[in-house]
């Protein structure tokens, strides 16, 4: 079981137009949930849990994974209203990723991990803005801009999460798994 507990010390805005904030959160095999939205604020808590079933994986593909991949928590605390549903289909906004680690699961008898990463802003994408120059300024062919993203840094903003398992993961034992391929 996974629980969102908060993301703390978040860039808010207290303009109208931005949406409330909610956080993506993506597990080592791909799967995803999406918290309930709060209102803008420095301290957002989620306290969201959400249960990830991994007994139909492959013991030893989950233990690679945990071993391996990264979990993440996407917070968007940037989005904003759009009159117009087309462009909000394809609207960017800011956002920021927390990354977390679950290779302790793999020590023996480990259930449960607290766990805090700091929130670090995702890279934007580059838009070309040389299709209409402008009199005014010097015309410069293919000039790409990058829009800034949030503060995350300068308001040292963190997620913190706690992941629990029901029972322990076994040790893998390669003399019994030798002994299920042959049979």
């Amino acid at each position: 079981m996974i629980n969102l507990v908060a993301c703390k010390d978040v860039p808010y805005k207290t303009e109208p137009e931005y949406k409330p904030i909610f956080s993506y959160f993506t597990f080592v095999d791909g799967r995803k949930f999406r918290t309930m939205d709060v209102p803008q604020q420095a301290a957002c808590r989620f306290n969201h849990k959400h249960v990830f079933l991994v007994g139909h994986l492959d013991h030893v593909l989950l233990r690679e994974m945990l071993s391996t991949k990264i979990v993440s928590v996407e917070l968007h605390d940037c989005d904003e209203y759009i009159a117009n549903k087309e462009d909000e289909a394809v609207a960017k906004f800011s956002a920021g990723k927390a990354k977390f680690t679950f290779r302790d699961f793999l020590r023996r008898n480990c259930l449960e991990l607290k766990l805090r990463s700091d929130v670090f802003p995702l890279k934007r994408d580059e838009v070309d803005n040389t299709q209409n120059l402008d009199l005014n300024t010097t015309a410069r062919k293919n000039e790409k801009t990058v829009e800034k993203a949030s503060p995350y840094l300068v308001n040292s903003t963190y997620a913190v999460l706690i992941a629990n398992l029901a029972r322990p993961i076994a040790l893998f034992d390669e003399k019994t798994e030798l002994e299920l391929l042959n049979q």
